[in-house]
């Protein structure tokens, strides 16, 4: 038997990795079909090409999931980024969601009140 690092019994044959069908990794995801392909189109996943078929092993989920894990750290501040966006919903042209709700009701009281003069 040799006993040299990296180098195996003739009898053993080296360990292969399981592969997975694209409905298999989607599965295992838990997203459909189209989204896993979308990802790999996107470069957001790696796969092994054999034939005309996407293949993935354990290693590209895993490394894939790894990536989509958020960091409690680099969580950014909803009211920082809300405020800094142009457009955001949490304010239309310096108003509150306060202000935009009163705004709203009296919009509605208006609109019912001509309503009813008619």
């Amino acid at each position: 038997m040799n006993t040299k690092q990296g180098t195996r019994p003739m009898n053993e044959s080296p360990s292969l990795p399981k592969l997975y069908s694209e409905a298999d990794a989607a599965t295992y995801l838990k997203v459909a079909d189209v989204t896993l392909r979308r990802f790999r189109r996107a470069g957001k996943i790696g796969y092994i090409r054999i034939g005309k078929a996407a293949m993935y092993t354990e290693h590209h989920l895993l490394k894939y999931l790894e990536q989509q894990t958020v960091r409690p750290s680099a969580a950014p501040k909803a009211s920082v980024q809300s405020a800094s966006k142009p457009g955001s919903i949490k304010r239309a042209r310096g108003q509150s969601y306060k202000d935009a709700s009163e705004a709203l009701r009296l919009a509605h009281q208006t609109i019912l009140l001509a309503q009813k003069s008619k």
